[in-house]
Formats: structure tokens, C-alpha cells, sequence
């Protein structure tokens, strides 16, 4: 890893952009904010970047109203999954940069014109992402803090920036809320998916994820450059539900599956772990999941602490 500081003349930032909204079933007014953010952008109004809504199959299909509808593009991808709604955008992308953004995702101001002037200072950069700032529906409790990561939260600071050229994987990685990758890289990472090695994101009930990093590594593999920039800010809304603990412990091995798949599928090729926390032996993750559960009984946190474990446990066996 290393930092990169750039100096002399402002790079051109006229790099055209297609921002991709995947959704589905959206909270129809949370999908309009995130969608009011993104058209609100210079770039938008200037023509210099297209919006595409991914209605990845809705149950009633996603219509956008009023002004919005004049900016942005609604494409309807049948197949259910994270994964296969963002295949649709890079098939469809005419920008030479895709930024994804969820449908519960509210951009900054000055978020598009970042993105590209970072990609223009940068030829090596792949993958870019940003600042993840929760807006709760109602306020966690104190022991959530060390929780957030599962809940695509990322705390950076305004001045931030980290540029990663190389495992293992950390939180300065890339994620999906707000990510920025180069259209030629993830035509080609597409067209080297094959049902073996496909990390799948989010489908249905299912809360897996690991696809972003999958990519991120992907980047790493063929010699690219990942980075995260704090002056990239958004807003994740996340709804009460999302803190029940019934949830959370379905997160966590939603989350912690999917690692689990991105470690074996990479670390062959860098000859190293690429997650290193998952490599402890079955046996002190027996002891350290007896230690939580017992623990959990008084304090939640360790509740989701002990199904860490466990699925690291389940992963492991043959």
C-alpha cells in the first residue's frame, strides 16, 4: 500500500461518467432522494454524465416521475442479484467511469466532478471509493460502533486519501456504496466470470456480498491501483430494521460466507491470504465462539461476535 500526493497543472477532468442507481423494491422516497443528489450534480445537468436506474426485478416496476424522469434512464434487469443488476449497468455504460450508487445512497455535493478528477490525475487507478456516513432511522446502540463495517459504513475524514496497489484486504478497500471503476476494466472483469469463481452480491433474502472486493482484487491482480478519498462523501440510510439483532446475525454470515469465497478464490494468486483473520484454526474458533455466546447472554455485541465464529468454523471444513 502507499499514498500518492499529485502536483503540478489540475489534470483534465473531462472524463464522461455513467452513474448506475441498481435497485430493488426501493423505498420509493429514499430512491428519489438518492436520485435527486445525483441529477443535482453539474456533471448531470451539463450532459456529461448519465444516469442509469437498474430495476433489478421489482415487483411492481420501478416508474420515475416529474423532472426527474427527463435525466435519468430506467433499464429492467430480470434477473434477481446485486451482481447481475451491476452486469446490466457495464453492459449498458456509455461513460468511460462507472459510479455506483445504491438506491440508499445520498452523494455530496461535488461527488461526480471528484470522481473524475481523481481518475484523470491517476492512469493506474481502477477502483475508487469514498466516506460512508450512516444516517440512522433510529439511533444504535453505543456497542454499534464497531459493528458499522458490516453496514457499508466507512468514517473517513475529508482529507483522507489512501491509494492500495496490493493484498491484503483492509477498510481502505473500495466498496459498493459510491464506487468508481473504469468502464474498461469492468467490461473485462465481467466477461471473466464463470459460475465457479462468480462472488454473487445481494439476491433476494440472501445478505450476501464480497462482489466489490472481488473486484477490487481483480484490479490488484492485473496491476491496477484501488483508492479511497474522504473528499468522496455520502449518506447510507439505514432503516431501524436493519439493527435487529435477527438481522444482523443473518449480516454477519451473509458477510462473513462471502469473505470466505473472495479469500480462496484470491489468495492463490497473490500466494498469500488476502484475509488473513480467517485463517485461525478450528479449534480457537470453537473456543473464541463458546467465549461469546457465553459472554452474549449479557451483552448483544458478542452475540454477533460468536456468529462470526461460527461461520468462519463452517467455512472452514471440508
Amino acid at each position: 500500500m502507499g499514498d500518492r500526493t499529485v502536483t503540478g497543472p489540475e489534470p483534465d477532468s473531462s472524463i464522461p461518467l455513467t452513474v448506475a442507481v441498481c435497485t430493488h423494491n426501493p423505498h420509493l422516497p429514499t430512491l428519489v432522494r438518492a436520485l435527486t443528489a445525483v441529477t443535482d450534480e453539474p456533471e448531470v445537468r451539463d450532459g456529461d454524465a448519465e444516469v442509469l436506474v437498474i430495476d433489478n426485478a421489482s415487483t411492481t416496476p420501478v416508474t420515475i416521475q416529474g423532472e426527474l424522469a427527463k435525466l435519468v434512464t430506467v433499464i429492467e434487469e430480470p434477473v434477481p442479484g446485486l451482481t447481475a443488476a451491476r452486469d446490466m449497468a457495464i453492459r449498458t455504460a456509455v461513460g468511460d467511469v462507472i459510479v455506483f450508487v445504491d438506491d440508499d445512497n445520498i452523494i455530496g455535493a461535488g461527488y461526480l466532478g471528484q470522481v473524475r478528477k481523481r481518475f484523470a490525475a491517476h492512469d493506474e487507478l481502477g477502483l475508487l471509493g469514498g466516506a460512508i456516513y450512516p444516517e440512522y432511522e433510529t439511533v444504535p446502540p453505543s456497542w454499534f460502533t464497531a459493528f458499522e463495517p458490516i453496514m457499508a459504513v466507512r468514517r473517513y475524514p475529508s482529507d483522507y486519501w489512501k491509494l492500495t496497489t496490493g493484498p491484503p484486504f483492509t477498510n481502505d478497500f473500495p466498496i459498493g456504496a459510491g464506487m468508481s471503476v473504469r468502464r474498461s476494466i469492468a467490461v473485462e472483469y465481467a466477461r471473466t466470470l464463470t459460475e465457479p469463481d462468480r462472488i454473487e452480491g445481494r439476491r433476494g433474502g440472501a445478505l450476501s456480498s464480497g462482489e466489490d472486493v472481488d473486484l477490487g482484487f481483480y484490479v490488484l491482480a492485473r496491476g491496477g491501483h484501488l483508492a479511497v478519498d474522504g473528499r468522496l462523501r455520502l449518506r447510507h440510510v439505514i432503516p431501524a430494521a436493519r439493527l435487529d439483532q435477527s438481522y444482523l446475525r443473518k449480516l454477519v454470515r451473509g458477510t462473513t460466507q462471502s469473505a470466505l469465497l473472495v479469500d480462496r478464490k484470491w489468495s492463490p494468486a497473490f500466494g498469500a491470504p488476502v484475509m488473513p483473520p480467517l485463517h485461525v484454526s478450528s479449534r480457537g474458533l470453537f473456543a473464541r465462539a463458546v467465549v461469546a455466546k457465553l459472554i452474549g447472554t449479557a451483552r448483544p455485541a458478542f452475540c454477533l461476535r460468536a456468529e462470526y465464529y461460527e461461520a468462519v468454523r463452517r467455512g472452514q471444513r471440508p
